[in-house]
């Protein structure tokens, strides 16, 4: 009886090995910009590994805590880019979401103030 149970067993993890499913995770989807900028300039936001040819919100929340979207299209291999304009010192909470809201990946973007 123990026998044919690990008999059992063994056929059946073998079956799952041999389907690939084990081990096979998606890749994490990613967003960063540089930090340390200063005002007035511009931060290059770069991400991958998003669903290829979808649409994706970036959510850009400012230090003050305003909220500003911009729509991006990830390319054939699931990449995607933005350039941020920096008005304000502090630190920029940056979300990428798929169509229904959901957070891919985040950043946050410090920006110093601007020097005299």
């Amino acid at each position: 009886m123990i026998f044919s149970r690990m008999s059992f067993m063994v056929a059946a993890i073998a079956s799952v090995l041999a389907s690939g499913t084990v081990g096979a995770v998606e890749p994490v989807a990613y967003i960063n910009g540089a930090s340390n900028h200063m005002v007035g300039s511009t931060a290059d936001l770069n991400g991958g590994n998003f669903p290829g040819k979808s649409t994706i919100t970036l959510a850009i929340t400012s230090p003050k805590g305003v909220t500003h979207s911009d729509l991006v299209v990830a390319d054939a291999d699931g990449k995607v880019s933005a350039s941020v304009a920096l008005d304000e010192a502090g630190a920029y909470k940056v979300k990428a979401n798929d169509s229904l809201g959901k957070t891919l990946a985040s950043t946050i973007v410090v920006v110093r103030p601007a020097q005299r």
